[in-house]
């Protein structure tokens, strides 16, 4: 017991994780090149109104990447199951971000930068530059951020500092969004809407029991070749 608590991460984690990471590139990239922008819709509210561009929080908007690397050390460090439920729930996420990204296309008019002006300026352009106006609504920022605050509240060796920190960060990078304008009020509605539904999936719906099964004909392939 002593050994696994200091595990870092464990083997079985390595196939969620990789697909994890396969499905959210897979949909973040191929949606844009699938997606019919010519008709993608503009969600923008009234509430919009109360969010004033404000560059310096791209600083957490580009640390969100980090939180999320956090937060899949952390289901790395995880039982089997709980690592394999919340990855289900990931997929399932990603995989419903892609059916509305093609279907219901959707875009945010964002204000015209000058890089020359420097500073947080400057580090926003270059976020523009790569992450498009495009794929709004629902937040995947948001849901992704939310998705980790969630398992780290069913986490049995998370501390409550730590779960704390994951709730105010998750805060702080739907402000971000908004701040940054890269999306509006709806798509961060949507983000935690649709990650709170991916989450419970993932834990009710049998997916994550076909990453069980390959870690567990993995072992086997390994131990024949062994």
């Amino acid at each position: 017991m002593a050994n696994s608590k200091k595990t870092i991460f464990h083997a079985y984690a390595i196939v969620p994780l990789l697909a994890i990471c396969a499905i959210h590139a897979i949909v973040w990239l191929g949606t844009k090149s699938l997606a019919d922008f010519s008709r993608a819709s503009d969600v923008t509210l009234g509430i919009d109104a109360l969010f004033p561009l404000r560059p310096e929080w791209v600083v957490i908007y580009v640390a969100t990447f980090l939180f999320w690397g956090m937060g899949l050390l952390l289901i790395a460090r995880q039982d089997e199951q709980l690592c394999c439920r919340f990855a289900a729930g990931v997929v399932i996420g990603d995989l419903i971000c892609g059916i509305i990204f093609i279907a219901f296309p959707s875009c945010i008019p964002r204000p015209e930068l000058n890089p020359a002006d420097g500073g947080f300026i400057w580090a926003l352009s270059v976020v523009y530059s790569f992450d498009t106006p495009t794929n709004c609504f629902p937040s995947m920022h948001c849901m992704f951020a939310y998705l980790v605050f969630r398992q780290s509240l069913r986490s049995p060796g998370a501390r409550p500092w730590f779960k704390i920190f994951c709730g105010v960060f998750t805060v702080l990078v739907c402000l971000s969004t908004l701040l940054v304008k890269q999306h509006v009020f709806a798509d961060v509605i949507g983000g935690i809407f649709f990650g709170e539904l991916s989450f419970v999936l993932g834990q009710k719906l049998p997916l994550w029991k076909i990453f069980i099964k390959i870690n567990k004909n993995s072992c086997n392939l390994l131990r024949d070749v062994v």
